[in-house]
């Protein structure tokens, strides 16, 4: 009802707990990203603990095929920025299709800018893309730290196996 949609709208601002404020966002991005993508992009401007609210804005952005979430999101995986919000743009866009280019670009960049759990959520969201043209840059990186060559050979399997 737009009762609760209103509600719901309300409850994104920064006097509310964060699992209140990630939970609208999600729940207007699922009813009706278009009419509530003002509140949504106000989200990613939100700080929290660990990047909760900017990561569910992001997966809203994402979900909702958001043409103006791209700039957001690259923008948000910049080098100069903490790694949980890095991990929060790459791992939304592991929903654009691999031939969108500026998060492909940004994805290729993550590779080489990145450490640990960040560069995990860059090989995920490249998976989930099934983009296969960066693979050879996955197989670059995936010498030295165990747990990144494990899933960077997981990511390529997957994508190879078309799963």
């Amino acid at each position: 009802s737009p009762t609760t949609v209103q509600k719901f709208r309300s409850l994104v601002d920064d006097q509310q707990p964060y699992a209140v404020v990630t939970a609208a966002v999600g729940a207007l991005g699922d009813w009706d990203y278009a009419t509530n993508a003002d509140v949504i992009r106000k989200a990613t401007g939100m700080e929290s603990r660990n990047e909760v609210i900017r990561s569910a804005a992001f997966g809203a952005m994402a979900k909702g095929k958001d043409a103006a979430a791209v700039d957001i999101l690259v923008k948000a995986a910049d080098a100069g920025n903490g790694d949980a919000l890095r991990g929060a743009a790459y791992r939304a866009m592991g929903s654009y299709d691999a031939s969108e280019p500026k998060t492909h670009e940004a994805l290729k960049q993550g590779l080489k800018t990145t450490t640990g759990r960040t560069t995990l959520a860059v090989v995920q969201a490249i998976a989930e893309r099934k983009d296969k043209s960066l693979i050879p840059d996955m197989q670059a990186i995936s010498g030295g730290n165990g747990f990144i060559k494990r899933a960077i050979d997981q990511a390529i399997e997957a994508m190879n196996s078309g799963s």
